[in-house]
């Protein structure tokens, strides 16, 4: 019997050591030391690029007019009115607000124009405009209302009556601080709507027509500086940034990987209501500029339970790129970083690559282990 439990027991030590995954650092075995070594190291940027794409652009989603900051922003709107009337007495064209960019502190004064030339909303619009100013409005400070813009009667009559002389209308501003945004026609709801009052053989009627073309044109002053990367919302500025050298032991495992950049909130021009605002991708190639660029679409945010704004930090889980790069599953292009909200917000988001402040530089943080044998 005493040599059937020491058969037993010689077996029990022998398959744990064969199938061991974790000792305690340090602690002895027949035969062998082996510790698990846990460490979280900081990775900083090799390599960085901003590019950009344009610094004029139509888009659509949401229609931007005012000015806020580096960017100002107008709207292109087309209503097809064609109908069996003769005379318009009166037209109202409404926009449904959906926030505002900057210090909305105080109204401006929304000024219209009539487009002369066509344009493509799905492209970068170049229009012609007739300077002369058909109406102006007041673009309220508040959202949650509409905005509205009595066009001149005739002017309706005339697309009625030649179709081909609609172009639509040009929403500009003057003296403004913030910029608002109203809802388009992709919206689905809440549409740019006209209503004209019309007269039709000594009948008088009320007719709402909904946009059939609209979005907006922005330009932007904003300069990159160096050191610094630019994100921001309107597809102007994308950022690149690479680590050359991963540095962690061959034999590793990467537990976690985190991108962390520290917002400067004095340079950017921020939107608070929203939460997950940075996307990273990584990059396939190494050309970087914007027609030759590739990337992986699938898409890693920011998410935070909290607001990232508040909390002046964006931090991005990138375990499986890095575990990629790594095992040389994937070669080490780079990351590609953009905005979550692109077409949609007005926000440009400034992450300097070094701070002068302990621990808020622009970094990789890798949390791998590793073993370590010694036998014995």
């Amino acid at each position: 019997m005493k040599y059937l439990y020491l058969t037993i027991g010689l077996m029990l030590c022998v398959s744990l050591y064969c199938t061991d995954n974790r000792i305690v650092s340090g602690s002895n075995f027949p035969f062998r030391n082996v510790s698990e070594i846990v460490y979280t190291s900081a990775i900083y940027p090799t390599k960085s690029e901003i590019l950009e794409y344009h610094k004029e652009v139509g888009k659509q989603g949401r229609l931007l007019v005012g000015k806020a900051k580096d960017y100002t922003s107008s709207i292109l709107l087309r209503f097809d009115v064609q109908g069996s009337y003769t005379k318009v007495k009166s037209a109202v064209v409404s926009l449904d607000s959906y926030s505002t960019v900057g210090d909305a502190s105080s109204s401006f004064e929304g000024v219209v124009y009539r487009i002369t030339s066509n344009w493509n909303e799905w492209e970068t619009p170049d229009v012609t405009y007739d300077p002369v100013e058909i109406a102006t409005f007041t673009v309220d400070a508040t959202v949650g209302k509409r905005d509205s813009i009595e066009i001149p009667p005739g002017i309706v009559e005339e697309w009625n009556t030649d179709s081909t002389s609609n172009y639509g209308i040009l929403i500009s501003f003057r003296n403004a601080n913030f910029i608002k945004r109203y809802y388009s026609y992709e919206s689905r709801t809440s549409l740019p709507e006209l209503k004209i009052t019309v007269e039709n053989k000594g009948e008088e009627k009320t007719e709402w027509k909904y946009s059939t073309m609209d979005t907006y044109l922005y330009t932007s002053s904003a300069v990159p500086k160096e050191g610094e990367l630019i994100i921001d919302d309107l597809s102007i500025y994308r950022s690149i940034i690479k680590f050359d050298s991963i540095g962690i032991p061959e034999n590793a495992t990467i537990n976690k990987a985190v991108l962390e950049m520290y917002l400067k909130t004095e340079e950017s021009q921020l939107i608070k209501s929203n939460k997950d605002m940075i996307y990273a991708m990584r990059i396939k190639n190494d050309l970087w500029t914007p027609d030759e660029l590739e990337y992986e679409t699938k898409m890693l945010r920011n998410q935070q339970s909290s607001n990232f704004i508040d909390d002046e930090i964006v931090r991005i889980n990138i375990t499986g790129i890095t575990q990629q790069w790594t095992t040389k599953m994937e070669e080490n292009h780079g990351l590609l970083l953009m905005s979550a909200n692109e077409a949609l917000n007005a926000g440009k988001y400034v992450f300097p690559l070094d701070s002068l402040v302990q621990g808020k530089r622009f970094k990789l943080l890798i949390n791998y282990s590793y073993r370590s044998e010694e036998h014995t």
